[in-house]
């Protein structure tokens, strides 16, 4: 899963086709965490960027004020340990107590916690290395990337998720230069991908550009209705004033 760079990825084609169906009150409280989803995983990001986006969209999709271990290890399926690792990172990175970069934000989130490293499960042993006390960062990084594809599976209701491999070069911010191109053959192998993203994401906009227009066509049918309607009345109370009969109007009952 993790060899030369390989990454699980969601289903992004059956998501998008999701959210693009979705009632606009529901879309709504998605569209911002789902945009930041997608940045998460954009190659031209430091990698603790990336996993900051990610963690981002955890505490977004949580709605609390302050994301905590047990929502994180409900929200993305693990166990506690890997739950607090996962903050804990986070919190270093964020606050920068450690000076920036993954292995400071390890070292002083280890430091915090005595120099006793969690017990990791076994799916997620490899991201540890309990010998020279270090973080495998990338290997952390894709199974973060792995659960949240997981979560928005759930939350859409995406069934049979596929996952495929392809390179996926990254750069930490102790590493320079930056990331490295991909490969040629890596960009032709998705470039229809990419295209096939582009244009359901231009489908989208025009959705919400048409629901901006009917509604405000909407507006300005209410405003004309609701200026008629005033117009009659004061027609309608000249014609009385005049002693003119309205058609349709009721008589008077005799006295």
């Amino acid at each position: 899963m993790f060899k030369d760079g390989g990454v699980c990825r969601a289903p992004i084609h059956d998501m998008l086709r999701t959210l693009l169906q979705m009632p606009q009150d529901e879309f709504e409280v998605l569209r911002f965490a789902a945009a930041i989803t997608v940045q998460g995983k954009s190659p031209e990001l430091f990698l603790e960027m990336r996993y900051l986006l990610l963690m981002i969209c955890v505490e977004m999709l949580d709605g609390q004020r302050q994301l905590g271990g047990e929502a994180t290890a409900r929200m993305l399926g693990v166990d506690r340990p890997v739950a607090d690792l996962l903050n804990g990172m986070r919190n270093q990175l964020v606050h920068a107590h450690s000076g920036g970069g993954y292995r400071n934000a390890f070292t002083a989130w280890v430091r915090e916690n005595q120099g006793v490293l969690p017990a990791m499960p076994e799916t997620w042993a490899h991201t540890i290395d309990t010998e020279a006390c270090d973080v495998h960062f990338d290997r952390l990084y894709f199974q973060l990337c792995e659960r949240i594809d997981a979560y928005w599976c759930g939350r859409l209701g995406v069934r049979d998720p596929r996952s495929c491999r392809r390179a996926f070069p990254y750069s930490t911010l102790g590493d320079l230069p930056p990331a490295v191109a991909p490969a040629p053959d890596v960009v032709r192998a998705t470039a229809g991908e990419d295209r096939h993203v582009a244009e359901l994401e231009a489908a989208l906009r025009s959705r919400e550009a048409k629901i901006a227009q009917l509604e405000d066509a909407l507006s300005r049918q209410g405003r004309a209705i609701a200026e008629k309607r005033e117009n009659i009345k004061a027609l309608q109370a000249a014609m009385r004033r005049n002693g003119i009969e309205i058609p349709g109007a009721p008589h008077a009952a005799d006295p």
